[in-house]
């Protein structure tokens, strides 16, 4: 059955697909079996749900966008000739699949590393197309998040949100190519996970481990470098050079009274 999307006029299909033709979207976040199994679980008191997918570039194969963790369950409880109830996207949203997750709050980790393989697909199949063009969709405006996607997916960087506060003042999107802009985001990446572990140390010395107090040690140092400003006017680089210079010459003794 085809039909028209009511908001944006997009035409769809629903279509009932056998589970073994379902695949998972190259850019999904991993799927937590804790998750799996509490959905098992929900599934036989319930029902399926419809899962969001686009036709792939294999034959009669189909690519999950939303509804993933859905399919890893109905995987231990039927064989894969069960039909699933899809809707059938247009296949420009095989590189949208945030899109469809946005009501369900994706921690900064899944977004990461969504964001990242989605990054690293374009720069090995459409190296040509520009930052901006493809990610202001997918990021929601954030460009910041790109650079996270990065350290966390490739630079080593243990929790993105330790030093999210500062470098969405610092981000942008880059005016050149994916293929370039890579090379940008790794290094930025680096210096975000530099800072990462000059936290760390610091925390290390006052035997810290709360990670509220990790975040406030990065957030009290960015307030005395820029107050409540939501951008600055330094480059990233200068800015991360800036904030790794005082995190060097702070007085953290605070710590010590928590």
């Amino acid at each position: 059955m085809k039909y028209q999307e009511p908001v944006t006029g997009v035409k769809l299909e629903f279509k009932l697909i056998p589970m073994d033709k379902l695949r998972y979207a190259p850019f999904q976040r991993e799927v937590s079996r804790t998750l799996v199994k509490s959905l098992s679980k929900s599934l036989v008191r319930g029902f399926t749900g419809i899962l969001t997918v686009v036709k792939s570039d294999e034959e009669e194969v189909y690519n999950v966008l939303d509804g993933q963790h859905r399919l890893e369950s109905l995987k231990t409880l039927l064989d894969g000739s069960k039909e699933i109830p899809c809707i059938i996207t247009p296949k420009q949203y095989n590189f949208q699949p945030l899109i469809f997750n946005v009501e369900k709050g994706d921690n900064t980790k899944d977004l990461c590393m969504k964001i990242f393989k989605e990054y690293e697909w374009f720069a090995t199949n459409k190296p040509e197309e520009k930052e901006g063009d493809v990610f202001n969709v997918v990021t929601l405006g954030r460009p910041y998040l790109l650079s996270l996607a990065y350290s966390y997916g490739l630079c080593n960087l243990k929790s993105p949100s330790l030093v999210e506060s500062v470098v969405k003042k610092l981000d942008s999107f880059l005016n050149e190519n994916i293929l370039d802009g890579r090379e940008t985001r790794i290094d930025r990446g680096q210096l975000l996970a530099d800072v990462e572990t000059k936290v760390l140390g610091i925390c290390s010395e006052y035997n810290v481990r709360d990670f509220n107090l990790r975040k406030a040690v990065v957030s009290r140092t960015s307030m005395k470098l820029w107050g409540r400003k939501h951008s600055i006017e330094e480059s990233f680089e200068d800015g991360i050079s800036m904030l790794m210079e005082a995190l060097d010459e702070g007085d953290f003794g605070w710590l010590a009274r928590t």
